[in-house]
């Protein structure tokens, strides 16, 4: 997921150097599109590990393991 993200923003990045708006506009919205999704997975991961916390109740596999 975070290659895919540095892949977009270096399409940006290109983009801009190259002064090609039009690329650089839909690269800067795969980049947004890329952050969210980032965003949301690593929020229903903190859920998951912390379901008590959200309103949820721990699970034996969300409280086993590493703490790590």
């Amino acid at each position: 997921m975070m290659n895919k993200r540095l892949s977009t923003t270096t399409d940006e990045l290109m983009a801009r150097l190259h002064k090609d708006w039009d690329a650089d506009v839909k690269a800067f919205d795969a980049v947004y599109d890329r952050i969210l999704m980032m965003s949301d997975a690593l929020a229903d991961g903190i859920v998951k590990q912390f379901p008590e916390k959200f309103g949820g109740t721990a699970s034996p596999t969300a409280t086993s393991g590493s703490k790590y």
